[in-house]
């Protein structure tokens, strides 16, 4: 089976492992959104191309599972901002 390179954008882990062999999801501190979006981008191509061995592919499934929850979260704090910003009698 032909290995596959992990997308650009995931560093290695600070025991030396990557994000495939991570037992736990790791986020990287200072994570942006926009970096997330492209690590979950850059998984799920990985994981379509039919091409990970079955451990990377759960390590993959993993990590893109939590990148998307991080994402849903910061999402939704955003939707709640512009709400309060909307809401009548906010000072503005």
């Amino acid at each position: 089976m032909k290995t596959i390179p992990l997308p650009e954008g995931l560093p290695k882990l600070a025991r030396g492992e990557s994000f495939y062999e991570a037992a736990v999801p790791v986020l990287p501190e200072g994570l942006t959104y926009d970096e997330a979006v492209r690590q979950l981008e850059g998984l799920v191509a990985q994981m379509e191309s039919g091409q990970l061995p079955l451990e990377a592919l759960l390590g993959a499934y993993r990590q893109s599972s939590a990148l998307l929850g991080w994402c849903r979260d910061r999402l939704q704090g955003v939707e709640d901002q512009i709400k309060r910003f909307d809401s009548p009698g906010q000072a503005g």
